[in-house]
């Protein structure tokens, strides 16, 4: 099957410096014509070396808080999705400017990719703790405006609910779409009940548990470190070492300065 496999990160002007690392790493590891950068309310043209990786450029529109945008020019919730110039049947791969993919897609993973569905999105754990994080245990970082347990009631959150991180998110070109409108509309629901501009991820996992089928990313697809490094099985984070799980080289690793 010849599907589309595509690659995107995003940057805003300020978080340019930091995308010419991450597109190094595009360049040497991802098929040419599959990885793509989203500029967003800037032209990287100029200050970048792009390589073999696309630009698409976002409207600075798109960073308005009423679009869903916490303020701080992340938008990987999917208002993207207009300007990046896919076919309609793509299964896309959107990662955070601070991670960095480590090698090419293996046979196995290309092959998942090529059949991903309709309706399932891919992300993986969020804090990497027995049993798994949960919606209700992030709220201990995004400053809740109220008690858990008005939160939870809220919005008919339950104890464990899982909660991923969205440094590396897929799905495909459809569902991306409803994703991002489903974001929308329950972004104006939560956004007002919390101080931190980490509700956004909450509430992208949020929208997935209602409306999605929840896929788990193994670690040896995207695997973060903003917990410290923890150890093997894990080893090799910082910036100029090669992160692994288990002996395996980590497809995309994330946070690894």
């Amino acid at each position: 099957m010849d599907r589309p496999i595509i690659i995107t990160t995003l940057a805003d002007q300020k978080y340019l410096p930091r995308a010419q690392w991450c597109v190094n790493y595009l360049n040497a590891n991802a098929d040419p014509g599959s990885a793509w950068l989203g500029a967003v309310g800037c032209d990287p043209c100029d200050s970048l070396e792009l390589g073999h990786v696309g630009c698409y450029l976002v409207p600075a529109g798109m960073l308005d808080r009423s679009l869903g945008n916490p303020g701080n020019g992340c938008i990987q919730h999917g208002n993207w999705l207009p300007y990046l110039p896919v076919s309609e049947d793509a299964v896309i791969v959107c990662i955070d400017g601070d991670a960095k993919m480590q090698r090419s897609f293996n046979s196995l993973e290309r092959r998942w990719l090529e059949t991903f569905p309709d309706g399932q999105v891919g992300i993986g754990p969020n804090e990497p703790k027995i049993g798994g994080d949960s919606m209700i245990n992030e709220l201990c970082r995004i400053k809740p405006l109220h008690s858990d347990e008005e939160i939870a009631k809220m919005f008919h959150v339950k104890q464990d609910d899982p909660i991923g991180n969205a440094g590396c998110v897929v799905a495909t070109r459809r569902t991306w779409i409803d994703l991002w409108l489903a974001y929308l509309r329950t972004w104006i629901e939560t956004a007002p009940h919390f101080g931190h501009i980490a509700v956004q991820q909450w509430t992208l996992n949020l929208c997935i548990n209602r409306h999605f089928e929840r896929i788990v990313l193994p670690q040896s697809f995207h695997t973060h470190g903003h917990w410290g490094n923890p150890g093997e099985p894990y080893a090799g984070w910082g910036e100029n070492e090669v992160a692994t799980v288990d002996g395996e080289v980590i497809l995309f690793a994330h946070k690894t300065w």
